[in-house]
């Protein structure tokens, strides 16, 4: 599947706010999910789920300590789409 970065951005950026309960633009592109935003791993497991359900991909183990920002989660899910 071929998504744009306006795509990804605007589906992930969802997916993180309904797991945050938080609006959307509250979600800044280089937000630190730990630092910034105070999501705990179990959080961020969750938003990788999300991601993985909503379009269709498994990330290699390896791959989920990279994703540490909308923007980080964007460049790992364009490897796998």
């Amino acid at each position: 599947m071929n998504f744009s970065q306006e795509h990804l951005q605007k589906e992930i950026r969802s997916i993180i706010a309904e797991v945050l309960e938080l609006e959307e633009d509250r979600i800044g592109m280089e937000d630190h999910f730990i630092n910034d935003l105070g999501i705990d791993s179990i959080t961020a497991l969750d938003i990788v789920a999300g991601i993985e359900k909503k379009f269709n991909i498994k990330f290699p183990n390896e791959q989920l300590t990279k994703i540490t920002s909308l923007k980080k989660a964007i460049e790992v899910a364009s490897d796998y789409l």
